[in-house]
């Protein structure tokens, strides 16, 4: 327990028995919520979103409703949420959308559209562009950087969608530079994702890779990721397994089951390739559960066309067409990799 939460968990005890004697103390309220804010911030950079979940839901407790330390605290939490806790996300929602002050309002939307890019809907991608020049067309004028962090990143989210490696990295640095500003939580789960995927999936050598995330902790799930990929790419598939199963290992002691998919996805790649196919097959089932329980329709698209090669790889031509047309429905037009994935198996 590090030193803002120590003093956090004090002042709060002192508020509570304020309150218990019938005089709450709203500026001692308010100290403890900042340390407990503070805490849940630095929990959240070294990816422990249960940790910070917690501490940013005492943090809103104590804050004055709807002030502006209970917006920040509100929405950090809500970006765990996501992460954590997503049944909880609904109703998140329909407290932003209740509020009169547009710019929560506009979060709500913006929140809302970060499930529909996940679950592929329909216009997803025209919808998030409109709504990312609506959202600058709010926050910019009024230098709101939390606002502006939030809608860079729709647009990496989008950019990501379309493949586009350039795209994705320059919104992730501009919410990267808007989140630092406004010190909100920033990279945790399916942000680092968005934040890496283009350096670890894209057209980059070994050194790059491993480059794009020698800042963060040894132990850092990105950092196993990266060398799993490249022990992958260079034929060393035990030791791609053994990194996988260190993020599967860090995501399980956090609880976290919905970032559990790419190691899982990453993990049946590799049993594939070591000729694995009953294991494999068992990842590749898990692993669907898991994007159909979260809603993940746009991951579900990829992962089903995995599938389908490795269906093709068994022989099962037929299956495997199935699949590619099951996956590549599920997508989104501006998927070029999933369409061209498809592509490849009908030739």
């Amino acid at each position: 327990m590090e030193r803002d939460e120590i003093v956090g968990y004090h002042l709060e005890q002192a508020a509570g028995y304020h309150e218990e004697l019938g005089g709450r103390r709203e500026d001692l309220a308010a100290r403890a919520g900042e340390y407990l804010a503070a805490a849940g911030l630095r929990a959240a950079s070294r990816d422990d979103s249960p940790a910070a979940l917690k501490l940013f839901t005492r943090a809103l407790a104590l804050f004055p409703h709807g002030g502006p330390a209970w917006q920040g605290a509100f929405l950090d939490r809500l970006s765990l949420l996501l992460d954590s806790a997503p049944e909880e996300v609904p109703a998140a929602i329909e407290t932003l959308e209740q509020s009169l002050d547009p710019r929560l309002v506009m979060h709500a939307r913006l929140t809302r559209m970060t499930l529909a890019i996940e679950a592929a809907s329909a216009g997803s991608s025209e919808e998030g562009s409109a709504l990312v020049r609506e959202a600058n067309e709010l926050f910019a004028p009024i230098g709101d950087d939390r606002g502006l962090a939030a809608a860079a990143d729709i647009e990496a989210q989008l950019a990501w969608v379309r493949s586009n490696a350039a795209e994705t990295l320059a919104a992730v640095e501009r919410f990267r530079l808007h989140a630092a500003r406004a010190k909100a939580v920033a990279f945790v789960g399916r942000n680092n994702v968005i934040r890496f995927g283009p350096v670890i999936w894209g057209p980059f050598r070994p050194e790059e890779m491993r480059a794009a995330v020698a800042s963060l902790p040894a132990d850092a799930p990105p950092r196993h990721t990266v060398e799993a990929v490249i022990a992958e790419r260079e034929g060393r598939y035990e030791d791609a397994l053994a990194h996988t199963a260190a993020n599967l290992a860090r995501f399980e002691e956090l609880g976290i089951r919905g970032l559990q998919t790419a190691a899982i996805g990453s993990r049946a790649d590799v049993l594939t390739k070591l000729k694995r196919f009953e294991d494999a097959e068992r990842a590749y089932q898990e692993l669907f559960a898991l994007h159909e329980e979260f809603g993940q329709a746009a991951y579900l698209s990829t992962a089903l066309l995995y599938y389908a090669d490795f269906r093709y790889t068994l022989g099962d031509t037929t299956e495997a067409l199935d699949l590619a047309d099951r996956g590549e429905a599920l997508g989104v037009a501006e998927d070029v990799i999933n369409f061209a994935m498809a592509a490849r198996l009908r030739a």
